[in-house]
């Protein structure tokens, strides 16, 4: 992109992360993208930009995006969350904001939720074309072996989601504990040449002194970021870094 060009401004978006438990077991909801959209192909969890339906984002953004992931949980997974904010049940899990470089840029805040009882997912059949409840293990190898399509938030919130239910135990623990989790914002940098491109996170010790636009941390990463790669290879079919990779336990 010429540098006299403006950066595209990043759009406010939120996704939320679908959990149930089956047979003692976290599972998540992924939902692949249609070819033709934004990240097609994609296994995504429900989410979209903020519309102006969402309330006013510039008075309140927080709850403007947890509107905006309910409604498209609904829209995209035919759920119905009647949580609005974190007290109701819906909780803050991290944010990530999409490196320059890119033609489309988001500002995503990703939630996480329980799946309510009773309730089924139906996709919409519109942007995405298939939708599976998955362990973050299998979807994390399925990925590893080429047959899944995963962006790297969604491939290091899998395996954020897997170390967070291993070590509470159980769902219920997770959110009572996860709710006070901070929300760091995730601005990656770029690194390496193009075909072998390098996404690299600000808890990586050479992120500070990578060029292009960035947001540092401004004080040390939380615990739950320390547990997690620092970096991932980028590029159609790249595989999961071995130190991606969960280690055997309860997922």
């Amino acid at each position: 992109m010429p540098a006299s060009l403006p950066l595209p401004t990043p759009r406010p978006s939120a996704t939320l992360l679908l959990l149930r438990e089956h047979s003692g077991r976290l599972e998540v909801l992924l939902q692949r993208r249609a070819a033709t959209l934004t990240f097609g192909d994609h296994w995504v969890y429900p989410g979209g930009v903020v519309e102006p339906r969402d309330g006013d984002f510039a008075r309140e953004p927080l709850a403007a995006l947890r509107r905006a992931a309910v409604r498209e949980c609904l829209e995209e997974a035919g759920v119905r969350l009647q949580a609005v904010t974190d007290g109701e049940g819906l909780i803050g899990w991290s944010r990530w904001i999409t490196p320059e470089g890119r033609g489309r840029r988001f500002d995503t805040w990703f939630f996480a939720a329980a799946l309510p009882p009773g309730q089924v997912v139906v996709g919409d059949a519109c942007e995405t074309t298939e939708s599976r409840w998955l362990e973050p293990q299998a979807a994390i190898e399925a990925a590893a072996g080429g047959h899944m399509l995963l962006m790297p938030p969604t491939r290091l919130t899998l395996l954020d989601l897997q170390i967070s239910y291993a070590r509470h135990g159980s769902l219920v623990r997770l959110f009572e504990v996860e709710r006070s989790r901070p929300i760091v914002p995730i601005l990656p940098r770029l690194s390496g040449p193009a075909e072998a491109r390098i996404s690299v996170y600000p808890w990586d010790p050479e992120y500070d002194s990578l060029p292009g636009e960035g947001w540092p941390l401004s004080a040390p990463p939380p615990e739950h970021l320390r547990r997690l790669p620092s970096r991932l290879a980028l590029g159609a079919g790249a595989a999961t870094p071995r130190s991606a990779r969960p280690r055997p336990g309860r997922s």
